[in-house]
């Protein structure tokens, strides 16, 4: 009598175990898949060997963004504080300490791959942004010698044939 009920406990035991995983494997989520021209090609988020933070449209325009001084509440590596002359930009506390305006940054900007050396130059709000990317570490291969810190690289939308606009406060 014990062997067929200890067998069949064991039998629902295993039937319980495998009713667990189906509900796993039917809700099985699809990522979208984030483009990046960090290496100066579009090319997936998953294949680029750098750390990055990729802001979209759609989170610039849910959080409220309107400048670059903004990043640093989306990113925490990023502290963006104000000098005598110019912001200061640090990516993971590395940054260029000065206040002298001949000295670029250790974070240069580039917006669609125009290069700006200082923080003070990109005086742009994210109004057609597609994506802004915030590249982490050192970055002088893609994006010159002075970009010790990383780099932010900002990507304009791209024109369409529909009219479009937008109205805020």
């Amino acid at each position: 009598m014990s062997s067929s009920t200890s067998s069949i406990s064991i039998a629902s035991t295993f039937f319980a175990a495998i009713l667990t995983l189906i509900p796993f494997s039917i809700t099985a989520q699809v990522l979208e898949e984030i483009v990046v021209t960090a290496e100066r090609r579009e090319t997936s988020l998953q294949e680029v060997p750098i750390s990055i933070d990729v802001v979209s449209s759609d989170e610039i325009n849910l959080q409220g963004y309107r400048t670059l001084d903004d990043l640093s509440k989306f990113s925490p590596s990023v502290q963006i504080s104000n000098g005598i002359q110019e912001q200061n930009i640090a990516i993971r506390s590395f940054s260029t300490r000065g206040n002298s305006l001949t000295l670029q940054s250790a974070a240069p900007v580039f917006l669609d791959g125009v290069h700006f050396g200082r923080m003070s130059m990109v005086k742009t709000a994210f109004l057609d942004t597609e994506r802004v990317e915030i590249l982490k570490g050192p970055q002088p291969l893609h994006f010159g010698m002075n970009a010790t810190a990383g780099a932010f690289n900002i990507q304009s939308a791209r024109p369409t044939d529909t009219w479009q606009g937008n109205l805020g406060t």
